[in-house]
């Protein structure tokens, strides 16, 4: 009696044993439903860390830009420019808008950095050591006197008629503009999102800070 139950007792210690040891390890389809999970897990920490990243690079620019604006503030301090109203035709001299064959040098003279002219969204481009070359600027600084020549801002009509006038006269648009004029803006990020209408950073001659809805028609002092 002895003996058969101590055969009963080892054959169950064998089939337990057997079973014990065929768990430890992982059948096919649970190790694809782990590797799914992770995958997941991974994708899910990607798209928020890339938001993340941008949402920085955003508020660095935006950093940037309100460095470009402090900049003109000064200068237009230094050279007693007039704040357009509404109704008020301005030229740019009197507004003390930067000369376009004076930008970079005035920027640098007021405190702008190297790091401050480039979009850091921007990934194509490539510091020069010349960085006061006005193509190291990436952000939008065609509002400035000069940026089209002498006569394309103001009433000059004998050497640019209405007709052969690719932008309106500046005083035209300060009058209708005032103080919410745009002078800096950048559209990387919002070409970054794929949105559309393109959401633009515009800093005002107000001193504020928006996001303008711009579509491919409009022009840059429309913003």
């Amino acid at each position: 009696m002895g003996e058969r139950d101590g055969g009963i007792s080892e054959g169950r210690e064998t089939v337990m044993k057997g079973c014990y040891q065929g768990r430890l390890g992982l059948t096919l389809i649970e190790l694809l439903l782990v590797i799914g999970i992770i995958a997941v897990l991974a994708g899910i920490i990607w798209v928020v860390f890339a938001s993340i990243q941008g949402r920085a690079r955003e508020t660095v620019c935006r950093g940037n830009l309100r460095v470009l604006f402090y900049a003109l503030q000064m200068y237009r301090q230094d050279w007693d420019g007039i704040d357009p109203e509404k109704g008020r035709y301005l030229q740019c001299y009197e507004v003390a808008f930067i000369p376009w064959c004076q930008l970079n040098p005035s920027l640098k003279q007021y405190g702008v950095a190297k790091e401050n002219l480039i979009c850091p969204n921007d990934h194509a481009i490539v510091t020069r050591d010349l960085w006061w070359d006005s193509k190291d600027i990436q952000f939008g600084r065609n509002l400035y006197a000069g940026s089209y020549g002498p006569h394309w801002w103001g009433y000059r009509k004998e050497v640019f008629p209405d007709h052969a006038r690719f932008f309106p006269p500046l005083p035209h648009v300060l009058a209708k503009r005032g103080m919410d004029f745009p002078v800096w803006s950048c559209y990387r990020h919002g070409l970054e999102r794929g949105e559309y209408p393109i959401p633009v950073l515009v800093v005002r001659l107000s001193g504020q800070l928006t996001i303008a809805r711009v579509t491919y028609d409009m022009r840059s002092w429309e913003y």
